[in-house]
């Protein structure tokens, strides 16, 4: 149908799945040890460590965060491009069945969108950390 366009989802999709496999490590998040005594160190200690604790979360939550976007965008693509391949050239059965099919990959898309917005909000934790490696900067 729109060839172009279809090319240009397909090339956007493979530039999504090259980011995710160029920092995907394989690796489960290092288990949280929940709060640690930092009472036995200097008051000024106890400030460095719980900021780098901070930190640490800060990072897992945007690693984690940035996997899910990437992963629901990918989606949001996928359904795209079916949209844009040929439904109407379908019979109205197979068509409303596609058309389904559509509808709830979109609405995964949102909830795992939602979910991603409330891991990098600091409203939930991450379940994994990351399959990224980011740098500061």
């Amino acid at each position: 149908m729109r060839t172009e366009e279809i090319q240009a989802i397909d090339k956007a999709r493979r530039v999504i799945e090259e980011i995710v496999a160029s920092h995907y490590r394989g690796e489960q998040a290092l288990p949280s040890v929940g709060p640690t005594d930092f009472g036995f160190l200097s008051t000024d200690l106890q400030q460095v460590e719980i900021q780098l604790s901070e930190e640490d979360k800060q990072w897992s939550r945007l690693r984690a965060g940035l996997q899910m976007c990437l992963s629901t965008a990918s989606v949001a693509l996928d359904v795209s491009k079916t949209l844009m391949n040929g439904l109407a050239d379908l019979p109205p059965k197979q068509r409303e069945k596609m058309l389904k099919k559509c509808g709830d990959d979109a609405l995964a898309a949102s909830e795992a969108a939602k979910h991603a917005a409330e891991v990098l909000t600091g409203q939930e934790r991450p379940e994994t950390d990351a399959f990224f490696e980011v740098t500061r900067l």
